[in-house]
């Protein structure tokens, strides 16, 4: 993705489930991308998210959101996954997923469409969204159609078709 941003040069990198920053401080660092939004619901992941921004030097150019992207605006569950495990800080999403326990946390959901405004831009954006990604997509149908748009999206098997 480095490269391809170095290639492309796009004014925005939009992080849905930017998790603790591995891509948006990676971005940061390694191209000249002036603008970085970063969404991030999990309120634990997120103050990881902002305390590594702070540290890198990074505030002026991400901006970090503390909601989760949805196909609608409004207020949603957040699934956090019961877990004691350091690494396992990437599990919570508003689908449920098999086998993995959740406590629950009411949080805002926002269309990226009622939170953006771009429009004859270059726009790369990664998504990693535990399951949740056909919607927060049909939430950016305005952004897809008034832009160019380049996408990284990580879904599970079962999710191909």
């Amino acid at each position: 993705m480095i490269a391809l941003a170095n290639h492309i040069k796009p004014g925005v990198f939009i992080d849905i489930g930017a998790n603790i920053g591995v891509y948006t401080l990676s971005l940061a660092r390694k191209t000249d991308i002036p603008v970085i939004h970063a969404y991030e619901p999990d309120s634990d992941n997120n103050l990881k998210l902002r305390t590594n921004i702070y540290l890198n030097a990074f505030s002026s150019r991400v901006v970090v959101h503390d909601e989760a992207l949805s196909d609608e605006d409004g207020t949603a569950e957040l699934l956090v996954a019961r877990s004691s495990s350091y690494l396992n800080m990437g599990k919570s999403s508003l689908t449920a997923q098999e086998g993995v326990e959740y406590d629950k946390v009411s949080i805002n959901v926002s269309r990226l469409d009622s939170v953006t405004n771009f429009i004859n831009q270059t726009i790369l954006v990664k998504i990693d969204i535990e399951g949740h990604e056909l919607r927060a997509i049909s939430g950016m149908e305005g952004l897809l159609r008034n832009n160019k748009v380049l996408m990284q999206v990580e879904i599970f098997r079962k999710s191909y078709e």
